[in-house]
Protein backbone atom coordinates (compact mmCIF):
# COMPACT_ATOMS: atom_id res chain seq x y z
CA UNK A 1 0.00 0.00 0.00
CA UNK A 2 1.67 3.51 -1.00
CA UNK A 3 0.66 6.16 1.18
CA UNK A 4 1.76 9.92 1.03
CA UNK A 5 1.57 12.18 3.77
CA UNK A 6 0.60 15.55 3.49
CA UNK A 7 1.08 18.51 6.39
CA UNK A 8 -0.93 21.75 6.42
CA UNK A 9 1.71 23.44 4.03
CA UNK A 10 1.19 26.96 6.37
CA UNK A 11 2.87 25.07 8.93
CA UNK A 12 4.53 22.12 8.07
CA UNK A 13 7.45 21.51 10.63
CA UNK A 14 4.38 21.79 13.74
CA UNK A 15 1.68 19.99 11.28
CA UNK A 16 4.89 17.26 9.66
CA UNK A 17 5.92 15.85 12.94
CA UNK A 18 3.00 14.08 13.71
CA UNK A 19 3.10 12.76 10.11
CA UNK A 20 6.60 11.81 10.33
CA UNK A 21 5.60 9.99 13.71
CA UNK A 22 3.30 7.83 11.76
CA UNK A 23 5.43 7.17 8.92
CA UNK A 24 8.14 5.47 11.45
CA UNK A 25 5.62 2.85 12.28
CA UNK A 26 5.31 1.58 8.80
CA UNK A 27 7.46 -1.06 7.33
CA UNK A 28 9.24 0.35 4.04
CA UNK A 29 9.02 -2.90 1.79
CA UNK A 30 5.03 -3.15 2.46
CA UNK A 31 4.40 0.71 3.00
CA UNK A 32 6.40 2.61 -0.04
CA UNK A 33 5.68 6.24 1.65
CA UNK A 34 6.36 9.49 0.42
CA UNK A 35 5.83 13.30 2.33
CA UNK A 36 4.31 16.35 0.18
CA UNK A 37 5.73 19.60 1.56
CA UNK A 38 6.54 23.34 0.15
CA UNK A 39 10.05 23.57 -1.55
CA UNK A 40 11.40 25.18 2.27
CA UNK A 41 10.87 21.79 4.50
CA UNK A 42 11.91 19.44 1.79
CA UNK A 43 15.64 19.72 3.18
CA UNK A 44 14.34 19.17 6.60
CA UNK A 45 12.66 16.30 5.98
CA UNK A 46 14.78 14.68 3.99
CA UNK A 47 17.64 15.27 6.62
CA UNK A 48 14.93 13.93 9.44
CA UNK A 49 14.91 10.68 7.12
CA UNK A 50 11.80 11.14 4.91
CA UNK A 51 11.40 10.72 1.40
CA UNK A 52 9.84 13.87 -0.28
CA UNK A 53 8.54 14.39 -3.39
CA UNK A 54 10.44 16.96 -5.91
CA UNK A 55 7.39 19.26 -6.02
CA UNK A 56 7.06 22.70 -4.62
CA UNK A 57 3.60 21.85 -2.75
CA UNK A 58 1.45 25.27 -3.35
CA UNK A 59 -2.27 23.67 -3.24
CA UNK A 60 -4.67 21.69 -4.70
CA UNK A 61 -3.15 21.75 -8.50
CA UNK A 62 0.43 20.42 -7.05
CA UNK A 63 -1.76 17.55 -4.47
CA UNK A 64 -3.29 16.66 -7.72
CA UNK A 65 0.20 16.35 -9.34
CA UNK A 66 1.48 14.55 -6.31
CA UNK A 67 -1.48 12.08 -7.20
CA UNK A 68 -0.47 11.30 -10.39
CA UNK A 69 3.43 10.88 -9.90
CA UNK A 70 3.23 9.05 -6.40
CA UNK A 71 0.42 6.58 -7.35
CA UNK A 72 -1.30 6.63 -3.70
CA UNK A 73 -3.48 4.44 -2.21
CA UNK A 74 -3.98 6.49 0.93
CA UNK A 75 -3.57 9.74 1.70
CA UNK A 76 -2.63 11.10 5.27
CA UNK A 77 -3.06 14.84 5.92
CA UNK A 78 -2.65 16.91 9.29
CA UNK A 79 -4.74 20.12 8.66
CA UNK A 80 -4.52 20.14 5.07
CA UNK A 81 -6.72 22.46 3.21
CA UNK A 82 -5.81 21.23 -0.18
CA UNK A 83 -6.49 17.42 0.63
CA UNK A 84 -10.03 17.23 1.60
CA UNK A 85 -10.86 18.98 -1.79
CA UNK A 86 -7.62 16.71 -3.81
CA UNK A 87 -9.11 12.86 -2.40
CA UNK A 88 -12.44 13.82 -3.22
CA UNK A 89 -11.78 14.71 -6.62
CA UNK A 90 -10.03 11.55 -7.25
CA UNK A 91 -11.84 9.33 -4.70
CA UNK A 92 -8.53 8.41 -2.86
CA UNK A 93 -9.13 7.24 0.52
CA UNK A 94 -8.18 9.99 3.36
CA UNK A 95 -6.85 9.66 6.88
CA UNK A 96 -6.94 13.01 8.70
CA UNK A 97 -5.85 13.74 11.89
CA UNK A 98 -8.08 15.85 14.42
CA UNK A 99 -7.78 17.62 17.20
CA UNK A 100 -9.72 19.59 19.99
CA UNK A 101 -11.40 22.16 18.22
CA UNK A 102 -11.75 20.95 14.94
CA UNK A 103 -14.39 17.60 16.07
CA UNK A 104 -17.95 17.83 14.70
CA UNK A 105 -20.10 19.44 16.66
CA UNK A 106 -17.91 20.80 19.40
CA UNK A 107 -18.60 23.59 21.90
CA UNK A 108 -15.74 25.48 22.77
CA UNK A 109 -15.34 26.87 26.09
CA UNK A 110 -15.61 30.83 25.57
CA UNK A 111 -17.44 31.55 22.51
CA UNK A 112 -14.98 34.68 21.81
CA UNK A 113 -12.28 32.47 21.61
CA UNK A 114 -11.17 32.19 17.41
CA UNK A 115 -9.74 29.09 15.99
CA UNK A 116 -5.44 29.24 16.09
CA UNK A 117 -5.27 28.86 12.04
CA UNK A 118 -7.45 32.34 11.77
CA UNK A 119 -8.92 30.39 9.15
CA UNK A 120 -11.31 32.35 6.98
CA UNK A 121 -14.38 29.82 5.35
CA UNK A 122 -15.61 32.38 3.86
CA UNK A 123 -12.51 33.37 1.28
CA UNK A 124 -12.35 29.26 0.56
CA UNK A 125 -12.68 28.08 -3.02
CA UNK A 126 -15.94 27.22 -4.13
CA UNK A 127 -15.83 23.63 -4.29
CA UNK A 128 -19.53 23.27 -5.60
CA UNK A 129 -17.80 24.02 -9.08
CA UNK A 130 -15.99 20.88 -8.73
CA UNK A 131 -19.12 18.73 -7.64
CA UNK A 132 -18.41 18.96 -3.92
CA UNK A 133 -20.26 19.58 -1.07
CA UNK A 134 -18.95 23.35 0.44
CA UNK A 135 -17.35 23.10 3.57
CA UNK A 136 -19.27 25.40 6.35
CA UNK A 137 -16.85 24.39 9.28
CA UNK A 138 -13.40 23.79 10.07
CA UNK A 139 -14.95 20.29 10.51
CA UNK A 140 -16.46 20.10 7.42
CA UNK A 141 -12.90 20.25 5.72
CA UNK A 142 -11.64 16.95 8.07
CA UNK A 143 -13.81 14.72 6.29
CA UNK A 144 -12.52 11.36 5.99
CA UNK A 145 -12.58 7.54 5.85
CA UNK A 146 -10.86 7.51 9.31
CA UNK A 147 -9.38 9.99 11.47
CA UNK A 148 -6.49 9.66 13.93
CA UNK A 149 -6.61 11.56 17.08
CA UNK A 150 -2.96 12.26 18.53
CA UNK A 151 -3.50 11.81 22.29
CA UNK A 152 -5.81 9.92 24.55
CA UNK A 153 -9.22 9.99 25.45
CA UNK A 154 -9.18 11.98 28.68
CA UNK A 155 -7.93 14.87 27.41
CA UNK A 156 -9.00 14.90 23.65
CA UNK A 157 -13.11 14.45 24.54
CA UNK A 158 -14.92 13.51 21.44
CA UNK A 159 -18.02 15.49 21.68
CA UNK A 160 -21.37 13.43 22.36
CA UNK A 161 -22.94 13.19 18.52
CA UNK A 162 -19.89 11.46 17.62
CA UNK A 163 -20.58 8.55 19.39
CA UNK A 164 -22.21 6.93 16.66
CA UNK A 165 -19.65 7.69 14.00
CA UNK A 166 -16.99 6.45 17.10
CA UNK A 167 -15.53 3.77 15.15
CA UNK A 168 -13.69 5.48 12.52
CA UNK A 169 -12.02 7.83 15.14
CA UNK A 170 -8.71 6.02 16.31
CA UNK A 171 -7.03 6.97 19.41
CA UNK A 172 -2.64 7.22 18.61
CA UNK A 173 -1.41 8.43 22.24
CA UNK A 174 1.49 11.01 21.69
CA UNK A 175 2.77 11.32 17.22
CA UNK A 176 6.06 13.07 18.80
CA UNK A 177 9.43 12.16 17.11
CA UNK A 178 12.68 12.02 19.35
CA UNK A 179 14.80 14.47 19.32
CA UNK A 180 17.12 13.39 16.82
CA UNK A 181 14.64 15.27 14.23
CA UNK A 182 16.44 18.60 15.76
CA UNK A 183 20.22 16.93 16.36
CA UNK A 184 20.26 15.62 13.03
CA UNK A 185 19.18 18.65 10.68
CA UNK A 186 22.58 20.46 10.53
CA UNK A 187 21.65 24.03 10.90
CA UNK A 188 20.38 23.40 14.24
CA UNK A 189 22.52 21.07 15.37
CA UNK A 190 25.06 23.60 17.44
CA UNK A 191 21.25 24.24 19.36
CA UNK A 192 21.70 20.68 21.09
CA UNK A 193 25.01 21.25 22.15
CA UNK A 194 24.39 24.93 23.56
CA UNK A 195 21.00 23.61 25.63
CA UNK A 196 23.68 20.64 27.48
CA UNK A 197 25.91 23.37 28.11
CA UNK A 198 23.62 25.95 29.58
CA UNK A 199 21.71 23.17 31.41
CA UNK A 200 25.50 22.05 33.12
CA UNK A 201 26.04 25.79 34.01
CA UNK A 202 23.09 25.92 35.76
CA UNK A 203 22.92 22.23 37.13
CA UNK A 204 22.71 23.41 40.43
CA UNK A 205 19.63 25.66 40.15
CA UNK A 206 16.08 25.39 39.01
CA UNK A 207 15.32 26.03 35.21
CA UNK A 208 12.12 27.45 34.03
CA UNK A 209 11.63 26.26 29.99
CA UNK A 210 9.09 28.97 28.30
CA UNK A 211 7.73 28.17 25.06
CA UNK A 212 5.13 29.34 22.67
CA UNK A 213 5.98 26.76 19.90
CA UNK A 214 6.71 27.88 16.31
CA UNK A 215 2.84 29.32 15.67
CA UNK A 216 1.89 31.10 18.52
CA UNK A 217 3.02 34.71 19.47
CA UNK A 218 3.06 35.36 22.28
CA UNK A 219 1.81 38.61 24.20
CA UNK A 220 4.13 41.49 25.33
CA UNK A 221 2.63 40.87 28.79
CA UNK A 222 4.77 37.56 28.61
CA UNK A 223 7.97 38.79 27.70
CA UNK A 224 7.15 41.30 30.88
CA UNK A 225 7.07 38.31 33.13
CA UNK A 226 9.91 36.82 31.65
CA UNK A 227 11.83 39.58 32.00
CA UNK A 228 11.07 40.02 35.55
CA UNK A 229 12.01 36.60 36.46
CA UNK A 230 15.38 37.06 34.99
CA UNK A 231 16.05 40.50 36.46
CA UNK A 232 15.41 37.79 39.92
CA UNK A 233 18.24 35.77 38.57
CA UNK A 234 15.84 32.67 37.51
CA UNK A 235 17.60 30.78 34.47
CA UNK A 236 14.97 30.40 31.50
CA UNK A 237 15.19 28.29 28.57
CA UNK A 238 12.56 29.62 25.73
CA UNK A 239 11.89 29.89 22.16
CA UNK A 240 11.02 33.24 22.87
CA UNK A 241 12.78 36.30 21.97
CA UNK A 242 14.05 39.13 23.96
CA UNK A 243 14.98 42.48 23.51
CA UNK A 244 17.35 44.36 25.83
CA UNK A 245 18.34 41.59 27.80
CA UNK A 246 22.07 41.96 27.15
CA UNK A 247 23.03 41.44 30.96
CA UNK A 248 21.01 38.81 31.76
CA UNK A 249 22.06 36.42 28.81
CA UNK A 250 24.13 34.36 30.88
CA UNK A 251 20.72 32.88 32.89
CA UNK A 252 18.49 33.14 29.43
CA UNK A 253 18.87 30.91 26.68
CA UNK A 254 16.96 31.69 23.28
CA UNK A 255 16.55 29.52 20.22
CA UNK A 256 13.42 29.04 17.79
CA UNK A 257 13.69 25.23 17.47
CA UNK A 258 15.04 23.54 20.93
CA UNK A 259 15.27 19.55 21.63
CA UNK A 260 12.09 19.29 23.14
CA UNK A 261 12.35 16.12 25.27
CA UNK A 262 15.94 16.76 26.36
CA UNK A 263 14.87 20.63 27.84
CA UNK A 264 11.52 19.09 29.18
CA UNK A 265 13.83 15.93 30.66
CA UNK A 266 15.74 18.89 32.78
CA UNK A 267 13.63 21.53 33.49
CA UNK A 268 12.16 21.87 36.66
CA UNK A 269 8.73 23.75 35.47
CA UNK A 270 7.57 23.92 31.69
CA UNK A 271 5.36 27.11 31.01
CA UNK A 272 3.36 26.69 27.70
CA UNK A 273 0.97 27.83 25.08
CA UNK A 274 -0.45 24.12 25.18
CA UNK A 275 -0.59 23.60 21.45
CA UNK A 276 -0.89 20.26 20.12
CA UNK A 277 1.79 17.98 20.52
CA UNK A 278 3.26 20.79 23.07
CA UNK A 279 1.41 19.95 26.61
CA UNK A 280 2.56 16.13 26.04
CA UNK A 281 6.02 16.85 27.14
CA UNK A 282 5.68 17.87 30.31
CA UNK A 283 3.50 14.80 30.98
CA UNK A 284 6.04 12.82 29.49
CA UNK A 285 8.43 13.48 31.40
CA UNK A 286 6.64 13.91 34.51
CA UNK A 287 7.16 17.86 34.95
CA UNK A 288 5.33 20.04 36.17
CA UNK A 289 3.54 22.76 33.90
CA UNK A 290 1.37 26.41 33.96
CA UNK A 291 -0.38 26.96 30.11
CA UNK A 292 -0.80 30.70 29.02
CA UNK A 293 -3.91 31.03 27.26
CA UNK A 294 -3.79 32.24 23.61
CA UNK A 295 -7.34 33.38 23.16
CA UNK A 296 -7.66 30.39 20.94
CA UNK A 297 -10.22 27.50 21.46
CA UNK A 298 -8.66 24.32 20.00
CA UNK A 299 -5.11 25.07 22.51
CA UNK A 300 -7.37 26.99 25.46
CA UNK A 301 -9.88 24.58 26.02
CA UNK A 302 -7.04 21.65 26.26
CA UNK A 303 -5.88 23.78 28.77
CA UNK A 304 -8.85 24.23 30.61
CA UNK A 305 -9.35 20.77 30.41
CA UNK A 306 -5.85 19.85 31.56
CA UNK A 307 -6.53 22.17 34.85
CA UNK A 308 -10.16 20.48 35.87
CA UNK A 309 -8.23 17.33 35.56
CA UNK A 310 -6.14 18.89 38.00
CA UNK A 311 -2.81 18.34 35.81
CA UNK A 312 -1.64 22.23 36.07
CA UNK A 313 -2.89 25.55 36.42
CA UNK A 314 -4.18 27.52 33.64
CA UNK A 315 -3.54 31.67 32.94
CA UNK A 316 -6.09 33.12 30.41
CA UNK A 317 -4.81 35.14 27.85
CA UNK A 318 -3.30 38.53 28.95
CA UNK A 319 -6.12 40.41 27.19
CA UNK A 320 -8.50 38.25 29.65
CA UNK A 321 -6.51 38.85 32.55
CA UNK A 322 -6.01 41.81 33.77
CA UNK A 323 -3.02 41.35 36.58
CA UNK A 324 -1.51 38.48 34.01
CA UNK A 325 2.12 39.47 34.42
CA UNK A 326 1.64 39.16 38.07
CA UNK A 327 -0.38 35.90 38.11
CA UNK A 328 1.64 34.66 35.53
CA UNK A 329 4.97 35.68 37.82
CA UNK A 330 3.84 34.46 41.41
CA UNK A 331 2.37 31.16 39.84
CA UNK A 332 6.07 30.02 38.68
CA UNK A 333 7.94 31.21 41.98
CA UNK A 334 5.24 28.98 43.66
CA UNK A 335 6.04 25.65 41.74
CA UNK A 336 9.93 26.81 41.39
CA UNK A 337 10.20 27.32 45.34
CA UNK A 338 7.29 23.92 45.92
CA UNK A 339 9.94 20.85 47.57
CA UNK A 340 9.90 18.56 44.39
CA UNK A 341 10.19 15.51 46.78
CA UNK A 342 6.77 16.58 48.49
CA UNK A 343 3.55 14.13 46.85
CA UNK A 344 0.85 16.47 45.33
CA UNK A 345 -2.46 15.98 43.48
CA UNK A 346 -1.01 16.80 40.39
CA UNK A 347 2.23 14.44 40.37
CA UNK A 348 -0.58 12.00 40.87
CA UNK A 349 -2.51 13.33 37.56
CA UNK A 350 0.26 13.50 35.83
CA UNK A 351 1.22 9.73 36.75
CA UNK A 352 -2.10 8.88 35.07
CA UNK A 353 -2.12 10.88 31.90
CA UNK A 354 1.00 9.27 31.49
CA UNK A 355 0.19 5.73 31.99
CA UNK A 356 -2.91 6.95 29.49
CA UNK A 357 -0.06 7.58 26.77
CA UNK A 358 1.55 4.57 26.93
CA UNK A 359 -0.91 2.48 26.89
CA UNK A 360 -3.09 4.25 24.09
CA UNK A 361 0.23 4.51 22.23
CA UNK A 362 1.15 0.72 22.57
CA UNK A 363 -2.55 -0.28 21.65
CA UNK A 364 -2.68 2.01 18.64
CA UNK A 365 -2.26 0.32 14.93
CA UNK A 366 -1.48 2.61 11.70
CA UNK A 367 -1.34 -0.44 9.83
CA UNK A 368 -5.25 -1.08 10.77
CA UNK A 369 -6.33 2.52 10.25
CA UNK A 370 -4.55 2.73 6.71
CA UNK A 371 -6.94 -0.49 5.95
CA UNK A 372 -9.71 0.80 7.50
CA UNK A 373 -9.77 3.64 5.21
CA UNK A 374 -8.68 1.47 2.28
CA UNK A 375 -11.22 -1.30 2.47
CA UNK A 376 -14.12 1.65 2.27
CA UNK A 377 -15.42 0.73 5.18
CA UNK A 378 -17.16 4.35 5.67
CA UNK A 379 -18.91 4.15 2.27
CA UNK A 380 -19.22 8.40 2.58
CA UNK A 381 -17.92 11.12 4.51
CA UNK A 382 -20.85 12.56 6.67
CA UNK A 383 -19.80 14.35 9.96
Amino acid sequence: MRVLFVPNRGGPFSHGIPLLALSERLPANRYPRSFLLPSSAHQFFRTAGANVLDIHHEGLRTEMIAYQRFKPDVVVDDFSLSTGVASGLVRLPRVTIQRTGSFPSSLRSNPTHHFSGNLDLSSITDFTKRGLEQPHSIADLLQAEAVIVPGIERIEVLPDLLKCDRQKYFYAGPLLTKDYFITSVGQLQPNFRIVEDFLAAHASHQVLYVTFGNIARPHQAVRDGIKKLLMAGQPIISNIELTGTDRLEENYLFARYLPMHLVCSRATLIAHHCGSGTYQYPILHQKPFITVGTGTFDRDDIAIRLQRLGAGPYIPNPTECSEFEDQFVETIRSFLIESADEPSPSRRVLAELREEFMSTSQSFRFQDVLEFAASGASLHRSG
